[in-house]
Order: C-alpha cells, then sequence, then structure tokens
C-alpha cells in the first residue's frame, strides 16, 4: 500500500492524510521512500542490456544493493536431500 501512496503522491502531489507532511501516521513517509526506492531500483536493473549488470552497479551502488537483497530474499529455498 505504501508504494500506492507514494506513487499517488508523486503523481498527484497530496499526501494520504490530511494535513500535511507532519500529520502523516508515523513512518508512513519512510516506509513510502522505501518502497519507491526499491521500485525504482528494480526498474533500473530490469532495463539493463546484457552484460550492462557491472557497469550499472559501479554507477548506482545503492541500487545494486537493494537488488542483491531482493534477489537473496526473494529467491525460493532450495531443497538439499
Amino acid at each position: 500500500m505504501e508504494l500506492t501512496y507514494a506513487f499517488q503522491n508523486r503523481d498527484f502531489g497530496g499526501l494520504p492524510e490530511a494535513g500535511g507532511l507532519r500529520n502523516q501516521p508515523a513512518r508512513l513517509m519512510l516506509t513510502m521512500s522505501a518502497c519507491l526506492n526499491m521500485y525504482n531500483a528494480v526498474v533500473s536493473y530490469e532495463s539493463l542490456g546484457a552484460g550492462e549488470e557491472a557497469e550499472w552497479a559501479k554507477r548506482y551502488p545503492h541500487f545494486s544493493a537493494l537488488i542483491d537483497y531482493l534477489d537473496n530474499e526473494l529467491r525460493p529455498p532450495t531443497h538439499h536431500s
């Protein structure tokens, strides 16, 4: 939901709660920013051509760290017998 709020804020210039930036629920602005950063990292990474990953990782180390984290956290577990 926070990513949706972030898109709405970006696209329409309005925050989820009336009253401005300081009247938002605790941590909402931080989670909106974090979600938008992750979204931007994934979109940027997905747009790479073959062999561009290393240069992209050097140029955007903060995005690269997010992609590594998401890749490790979202990868299905492997079952070893």
